[in-house]
């Protein structure tokens, strides 16, 4: 659970990281900074793609799946915006750029990261529901230890006064 935790927080941080290269590009009018920032961009979402496909590969509910399946489509839809934008910010459009980003890309990237945040709260909820499932098992054999080195005490006792009284008999 922690993995898949910490996974999706760093794919979580890709993502933020690939939607500020996209607010970049609407704002900076230099080609060769243009191509810089389109470069981290580029590398923000193979790591972006990279980070879904291992946490695709450690989903194991139903529910899980079903949340990355609707992030798929977010997804989807976000990158053909995010490519429209920046062929009209690197084409010196900016004010059509903005307007998509500001019209549709935002809303995109809140829901986008909304499910970022749900998948991270049912592998929290998954962690604790196994930390308490951990204790009780612990408690419940810690429990039965007792139980059975107060017998094991109790047998021994008896056995060492039977044993005393029966000496005590042969001599």
């Amino acid at each position: 659970h922690n993995q898949k935790v910490r996974l999706i927080t760093e794919t979580q941080v890709a993502s933020y990281r690939r939607a500020d290269t996209v607010q970049l590009l609407i704002l900076e009018t230099d080609p060769f900074e243009q191509d810089e920032i389109f470069m981290a961009y580029l590398k923000s979402g193979f790591q972006v793609g990279d980070g879904r496909n291992r946490i695709r590969a450690l989903l194991s509910s139903d529910r899980e799946k079903a949340i990355l399946e609707q992030q798929d489509t977010i997804i989807a839809e976000a990158v053909e915006l995010h490519e429209t934008i920046a062929d009209l910010a690197r084409s010196g459009q900016h004010e059509q750029a903005r307007a998509i980003f500001m019209d549709r890309v935002a809303a995109l990237h809140e829901v986008g990261h909304a499910t970022f945040e749900t998948l991270r709260n049912l592998q929290t909820q998954a962690a604790e529901h196994a930390i308490g499932a951990a204790n009780a098992a612990y408690r419940k054999t810690l429990r039965n230890s007792i139980i059975a080195m107060l017998i094991s005490l109790i047998v021994s006792i008896t056995i060492g006064l039977l044993m005393h009284r029966a000496s005590g008999r042969i001599t």
